[in-house]
């Protein structure tokens, strides 16, 4: 970041893209009107997240090249109808700019841009979801003004002032950063003078969001809906610590379709060794289990036989965890080569010590 903001300020300058936005200070009396943004902002937020959502969950099974057609068609007509829904965020603030008063069109930008950011996004089309909600928090501010302007309650809202607001509030309500969206409107802003009023508009939006309607962070709910795992329990970020080649058992016995008497004879002679049964299924695929003696069977020497999974040798002791950590016992064969031969063995019992050591 530090690196890109100067070779950026070398080769452009220092101007902002917001330059063009003035902040102005916002008297004590328009506060209540800063924090009704804020709540304005925190349901249009939702409402937008929704959509895209639904979108993405429309069009999750399709390909890529479908979805891709669908969204430049769709789109496209949008463009047709209104050519202002069309382009970046930036560019749905100069259409702001360029078009402050005027109701009608503002509120048709507005219905525009959500469709057309929704559709987009959701579909895939690459592009960044921050410079849309950007826009679209500046076309609501504008409607906003416009609105309580219209009214005649109230001396005249600072528009430049609250477009900058709208786009913080949008943000904090979509991705659920407050600080981030903070951080972001006072740099692209260059105006310290905004931080108040800002933090009036975001602290609305962001509840009403996260707590009021229960909506999650755009960011997190995309990774849900496409069953991506984005935590880690304290458990796996211990054991992703240690490589299964460190710890694995290689003194082990494989035997290839024993006899009873074999493998009796085997466990006898194996004393602390670990002895796998390899056999082969119908369908020619190598099954491994590990043999023991049931305690619970008495006097009579009786076999238990336990099912194992190979894992590869690159793998950490959180991916054995995961095969064996529901059931606290068993273990899985570790294999180098494509063949699956085990090359050693894992039991739960070095999965529970590795823990302890570096949970301690």
């Amino acid at each position: 970041a530090v690196a890109g903001s100067l070779i950026t300020e070398e080769i452009f300058g220092v101007a902002s893209e917001l330059a063009v936005l003035s902040a102005q200070d916002i008297p004590t009396t328009q506060l209540p009107w800063v924090v009704l943004l804020g709540v304005v902002l925190g349901l249009v937020g939702v409402m937008f997240k929704k959509l895209m959502l639904d979108v993405m969950e429309t069009v999750k099974d399709m390909s890529l090249f479908t979805r891709l057609l669908f969204a430049g068609l769709i789109t496209a007509m949008l463009a047709v109808i209104i050519p202002t829904s069309l382009g970046p965020g930036l560019t749905a603030i100069e259409q702001v700019l360029n078009h402050q008063g005027q109701m009608s069109l503002l509120v048709t930008l507005l219905i525009a841009k959500l469709f057309a950011s929704a559709i987009a996004l959701g579909m895939g089309i690459p592009g960044g979801l921050i410079g849309a909600v950007f826009g679209i928090g500046a076309i609501i501010a504008a409607v906003f003004v416009g609105a309580v302007n219209g009214l005649g309650i109230q001396q005249d809202l600072s528009f430049d002032s609250f477009i900058l607001l709208g786009m913080a509030g949008i943000l904090a309500a979509c991705i659920h950063a407050p600080m981030a969206a903070l951080l972001a409107i006072v740099e692209l802003s260059r105006s310290v003078e905004i931080i108040i009023p800002a933090m009036l508009v975001i602290v609305p939006a962001y509840l009403i969001s996260s707590q009021l309607l229960k909506s999650k962070s755009i960011f997190i709910a995309q990774l849900d809906l496409q069953n991506l795992p984005y935590q880690l329990a304290p458990v796996h970020v211990a054991l992703q610590k240690t490589g299964v080649e460190n710890v694995m058992e290689t003194d082990f016995k494989l035997l290839l379709e024993p006899t009873q008497n074999e493998l009796v004879d085997a466990l006898e002679s194996a004393q602390a060794k670990t002895v796998i049964v390899m056999s082969v299924d119908e369908e020619n695929q190598a099954l491994y289990r590990l043999v023991s003696y049931d305690i619970n069977a008495g006097d009579s020497p009786s076999l238990s036989y336990t099912p194992i999974k190979g894992i590869r040798v690159t793998s950490t002791l959180a991916e054995v965890y995961d095969e064996i950590g529901q059931q606290r016992r068993g273990a899985v064969f570790v294999y180098e080569t494509d063949d699956g031969q085990p090359c050693g063995i894992v039991t739960w019992e070095i999965v529970r010590k590795a823990l302890q050591r570096e949970l301690s």
